[in-house]
């Protein structure tokens, strides 16, 4: 039940607020080079600057997010101390993951021109099988704690992200070194996939626009 998460409140805005970010930067990177076709044939730049930007607007706004969600944690009894400073590497290894997630989307959408509207379903299946309103307990319990599954899950960059800042938003303690190194791992290798998409079908959409 509940009674686990108390505080509930915190336990669920502590993931939300980054799975908002996550899910609003796919989202709109899977048709941003498609609707933008008029812009980028009258001005010359480099599309990498589309997914790039777009990463940068949601930073802003999950950064006013996380604020008031660190201010009104003691409103909810939740006593935030030294494991606040997880936060910044938290968030840097958050944007390097989503820019790596944004540049795969905004690629592959040169090429699928209904990702947009897959990507809006395939989000919505995604944040119900991530930690976001139960615990990762939950799959490790129906599971068992020596399943592959509950590995592989347990290892996700969203289930560590979503723990990280649970971390120090709900349950204040310190990230296992491990969950570190997982997390920064997945987030450069994601960044590295998605650079490398992107370059691939970048030359797709400028005989697109043509």
């Amino acid at each position: 039940g509940r009674e686990a998460y108390a505080p509930y409140p915190m336990f669920v805005g502590s993931a939300l607020i980054a799975w908002r970010f996550f899910s609003n930067i796919v989202n709109k990177s899977a048709g941003m080079i498609r609707s933008r076709t008029s812009l980028i044939r009258s001005v010359a730049f480099p599309l990498a600057v589309l997914p790039v930007s777009r990463v940068a607007v949601e930073s802003v706004f999950f950064l006013i997010a996380l604020i008031i969600l660190t201010c009104v944690a003691p409103l909810f009894g939740v006593s935030i101390g030294s494991t606040v400073i997880q936060l910044p590497a938290l968030f840097l290894a958050q944007v390097v993951l989503a820019l790596g997630l944004s540049l795969f989307a905004a690629g592959i959408g040169m090429v699928i021109y209904d990702l947009p509207s897959i990507m809006s379903h395939l989000l919505r299946v995604v944040f119900y099988l991530s930690p976001v309103i139960y615990g990762a307990n939950l799959v490790v319990s129906r599971f068992g704690e020596e399943s592959i599954w509950s590995w592989i899950y347990l290892h996700s960059p969203l289930a560590i992200l979503f723990h990280g800042y649970r971390s120090v938003l709900w349950d204040p303690g310190w990230m296992a070194a491990s969950d570190w190194a997982w997390l920064v791992g997945e987030a450069v290798a994601m960044l590295v996939i998605g650079y490398l998409v992107f370059l691939r079908f970048e030359g797709n959409a400028v005989k697109m626009m043509h």
